[in-house]
């Protein structure tokens, strides 16, 4: 972020700056507490499995597709895979050294540098970002109010080893979603149906809006804090 600053307000320039991440700080602190506090800081992998819904204009769900994501922090691998009708047709995989796509149809191949980066970032954002301590974030500062599915929250936005996040946070600390414009229209991300999972509050239901319309869905029928990776798990289809 750019600054100006001029002689004589130098002092007032810092102070006002001073307030407006001090207030942000204590938002993220909250939501972090809200979430698992130093069971989410502990985290060491995730896993969860559902569904996922897309939308047609009029609201109506046009596909509906199995899926399956892992993240393991310790060696920062996240694979998705995606079936339909039971039967496995996609998987996305990224690591710091690699990053490929397999379908049923073209097999392996590499994954391009722009569909990578979203998927490396989201060990970063979302609720991961709040593993992270507020002294780990850049650029940390108070957005404003606004109202994610009629609730009211505060919006931050941070960025964390180069991933830009805009989480709004409930009153309670609870993470609301996040908002954001495109094309002129509002885009919403609504998480909710929060439950614990081994000390860590997850959102089963997360859905997206473009214009107030719905574009997809996603709900987790199970989901894993720490679990267990084998080599098998980020294992290349033959």
């Amino acid at each position: 972020m750019k600054k100006v600053l001029f002689s004589g307000l130098l002092a007032l320039g810092f102070g006002l700056t001073s307030i407006a991440q001090d207030g942000a700080a204590q938002v993220f602190e909250r939501a972090k507490l809200a979430h698992g506090g130093v069971a989410l800081e502990g985290m060491t992998g995730y896993r969860d499995a559902g569904v996922i819904s897309y939308y047609d204009e009029k609201g109506q769900v046009t596909a509906k597709v199995d899926y399956k994501q892992m993240y393991d922090f310790a060696t920062q691998k996240f694979r998705l895979e995606v079936s339909q009708n039971r039967t496995l047709v996609q998987i996305q995989q990224v690591a710091p050294t690699e990053a490929w796509a397999w379908t049923s149809q073209s097999g392996v191949v590499r994954l391009p540098a722009a569909q990578a980066k979203p998927l490396r970032d989201s060990f970063s954002q979302g609720i991961f970002a709040f593993r992270a301590k507020t002294a780990d974030l850049k650029d940390l500062k108070t957005l404003g109010t606004v109202k994610i599915a009629g609730v009211e929250g505060t919006q931050i936005s941070f960025s964390l080893n180069g991933a830009v996040s805009k989480p709004v946070i409930g009153a309670d600390g609870t993470i609301l979603g996040g908002v954001d414009t495109l094309q002129g229209a509002e885009i919403q991300g609504i998480s909710s149906d929060y439950r614990v999972v081994s000390g860590v509050k997850i959102a089963f239901l997360s859905q997206s809006t473009f214009g107030g319309k719905p574009v997809f869905d996603l709900k987790v029928d199970t989901a894993e804090v720490n679990p267990t990776f084998t080599e098998a798990d980020f294992a290349r289809p033959k």
